[in-house]
């Protein structure tokens, strides 16, 4: 049975649109907090057993701990609340970002405007199947809009740039009954339509022609 996935936060769906992937970034993210982590536990244990004994009073101890702490805090927190509060979520219409963990905000990006898509992994990336997207926005005629998505760290990188490429594909295929004119650039008209096409009153992807 194909598993449903939930609509997240940030992500407004159009009729007949559907979830089809949601991930977060890869926990290769998280390689420098564990690191960090494991290098405060050792320094306090042994903080705990060669110091000095003048340094054992309670005070002198308390101030140290709270400097490992502090240190620990200030190494790990940036990366533990980014991976926290970024998503990526692979619609059948669009590509999502999401960041926020309260407050989410979502930058999503049409597939059928995006002209291109590329795959980057470096040598820890191919041995956690991970990667970095960047996604090329066809759409990006002004400055609102980015030329340019990129997704760090995506896991499944592989999988996730067929899937979005076939969902693509599928947007391009005709629609039985209409017309198979491309999507005209931003700024132009679509192509005239002649006097026997409009006599038809065939479906258009521009519309319905009115004339009889």
């Amino acid at each position: 049975m194909k598993e449903i996935l939930a609509t997240p936060r940030g992500v407004a769906l159009i009729q007949g649109e559907k979830v089809v992937r949601m991930m977060r970034t890869h926990p290769k993210y998280l390689f420098m907090p564990v690191a960090v982590t494991i290098l405060a536990i050792f320094v306090s244990v042994l903080t705990a057993v060669y110091v000095p004994e003048k340094w054992n009073e309670l005070p002198l101890r308390l101030v140290s701990y709270c400097l490992i702490g502090l240190f620990w805090l200030i190494a790990t927190s940036k990366r533990l609340f980014t991976w926290f509060s970024r998503k990526y979520v692979v619609t059948t219409r669009q590509v999502v970002k999401l960041t926020g963990i309260i407050w989410v905000q979502g930058h999503a990006t049409k597939i059928e405007r995006i002209s291109d898509i590329s795959a980057q992994q470096g040598l820890l990336d191919r041995l956690f199947g991970c990667g970095t997207l960047h996604l090329i926005n066809s759409s990006a005629g002004s400055q609102s809009v980015s030329p340019q998505v990129t997704l760090h760290d995506v896991p499944n990188v592989n999988r996730v740039h067929q899937q979005i490429e076939e969902l693509s594909e599928a947007l391009r295929q005709p629609v039985p009954g209409y017309q198979t004119w491309a999507v005209p650039p931003q700024g132009e008209r679509p192509p005239e339509i002649s006097e026997a096409e409009q006599s038809d009153n065939r479906p258009t992807r521009w519309g319905i022609s009115d004339r009889g």
